[in-house]
């Protein structure tokens, strides 16, 4: 499988992705890239009480969106992020599945560089 740094589409580092005042603690917002495309590049960013986490919207059970609903990332007590395809449970904080068929895989982190109040695109690690 390709890391995020290798999918088609991929913006160039530092690209700007958001203003960091653009999503409340608690919440996330989803960002899209060749949204046309047949291969659209897919980023969430969830505010985690001020630290903002950025992965690769792709689940590691069958390498689709986490999403079915626009910008819709958590459970309903909002306590981790869910595969709306499956109902896999993520940890927020890291992205690892504790739940659902791709138990014990994770989220793929993608990097992100904050400036001046807005969110950039980061270097591959």
């Amino acid at each position: 499988m390709r890391r995020w740094h290798e999918e088609r589409n991929v913006p160039p580092t530092g690209t700007e992705l958001c203003r960091v005042d653009d999503i409340l603690p608690g919440d996330t917002r989803e960002v899209n890239f060749s949204s046309e495309s047949k291969y659209p590049f897919n980023l969430f960013i969830y505010n985690d009480e001020g630290i903002l986490r950025c992965y690769l919207n792709r689940c590691p059970h069958f390498q689709i969106k986490l999403n079915l609903d626009p910008g819709k990332f958590l459970n309903l007590d909002r306590t981790m992020f869910m595969c709306q395809h499956h109902m896999g449970k993520f940890r927020i904080h890291d992205g690892f599945c504790t739940e659902g068929p791709p138990q014990g895989s994770k989220l793929e982190i993608v990097p992100i560089n904050i400036n001046d109040g807005i969110a950039y695109l980061g270097s591959p690690i």
